[in-house]
């Protein structure tokens, strides 16, 4: 099988990469600050073609991570992993390390293994993550799929899944309790937004 590693790009990804070996068809997603150097990067990707010569990697993804948009950016690089994927839980930017991890433990599902920088061992130490299961039924992923589209009022929400008010209230409030979801007054008018977390877990619904 095929291995899909997803790692931080920086001076230790050569290091995570001999560890775990790689072979014909495997691919490498790099996650790339977006204020690393270009030169830096040249130097470093040089080295990881190198080590790709002989088992001759399917390809090598930049994927470079905005500030702004580090959580949603990085859970669709784990949405389009295929076959075994390895997570390198290494980064030198606190926000970067956080969406990471984040990520990982809500795809956990679909990795095989992730691993650690151990400074006091000086070698990747393999993790394990606590399991977190998140699920919604089919009448609140429809109220999620429609706010994902935009804000709604309740009234726009109860006539576009064809749901009732009451059916519609228990909805929104099991979504707002558990942070998929929330609601806000405007123009006397009940009105829902989608949160990051309801956008996380559709991805894995």
């Amino acid at each position: 099988m095929s291995k899909t590693f997803v790692t931080y790009f920086d001076e230790k990804t050569l290091f995570f990469l001999l560890k775990e070996g790689l072979s014909k068809g495997d691919k490498i997603s790099l996650l790339i600050n977006e204020l690393v150097e270009e030169q830096y990067i040249e130097k470093n990707l040089q080295l990881l073609k190198e080590l790709s010569i002989k088992p001759s990697l399917k390809r090598i993804d930049f994927q470079r991570i905005e500030q702004s948009s580090l959580i949603t950016t990085i859970a669709n690089v784990f949405e389009e992993a295929k076959g075994e994927v390895i997570v390198n839980l290494n980064a030198d930017q606190q926000e970067l390390l956080i969406a990471l991890t984040i990520n990982t433990i809500l795809f956990m599902k679909k990795i095989n293994r992730s691993y650690y920088y151990s400074c006091s061992k000086g070698e990747f130490v393999e993790v394990e993550l606590p399991k977190i299961v998140a699920t919604v039924d089919k009448s609140e992923k429809k109220i999620l799929l429609l706010l994902k589209e935009r804000k709604k009022t309740f009234r726009l929400l109860v006539e576009e899944s064809k749901l009732s008010k009451s059916t519609i209230s228990r909805i929104m409030k099991f979504l707002e309790k558990e942070g998929l979801a929330k609601t806000t007054v405007k123009r006397r008018e009940l009105e829902a937004e989608l949160t990051l977390a309801g956008e996380l877990i559709l991805k894995v619904s």
